[in-house]
């Protein structure tokens, strides 16, 4: 296998899961994880909870799966599902898959779809912090 540098964390590794079409870029998935960009939706969103005062933990990891955000101090994750993204059958069987993983360990999972938080951004995120204050969760809030 051949030796590389981690874009994401400077170390070097070796390249084990090489194919003959794809080279292995990371050093780990947490590294790609972490170096991956996140979309202009996606942090509109959390800009606007965290604007709303909540804190927000981005790409928040629960399990073996990572969320857009979660509510610091709550059961809250929070997913904002682009279009471009989550149009397809096989990625929304993976978001179904989430969701019961979700559901099945004791989070609430609230989605927010782009074309809607487009149409009406303060409604969509409004559901979430109308949820938040409805399950009485004590979420840690930024102070002014």
């Amino acid at each position: 296998a051949a030796t590389r540098v981690c874009p994401g964390c400077n170390t070097e590794f070796r390249g084990i899961k090489d194919t003959k079409r794809e080279k292995q870029i990371y050093c780990s998935h947490r590294c790609y994880l972490r170096c991956r960009k996140v979309s202009y939706f996606e942090n509109r969103v959390m800009d606007m909870i965290e604007a709303s005062g909540y804190k927000v933990e981005r790409q928040a990891r629960r399990g073996r799966w990572s969320f857009d955000g979660a509510l610091v101090g709550s059961n809250i994750l929070v997913e904002a599902d682009g279009v471009y993204w989550h149009g397809s059958a096989v990625v929304n069987e993976r978001d179904a898959r989430k969701d019961r993983w979700a559901v099945e360990n004791g989070y609430i999972l609230l989605r927010v779809l782009e074309l809607a938080f487009y149409i009406d951004a303060a409604a969509g995120i409004d559901v979430i912090l109308r949820r938040a204050e409805a399950e009485g969760l004590a979420c840690e809030r930024i102070d002014p």
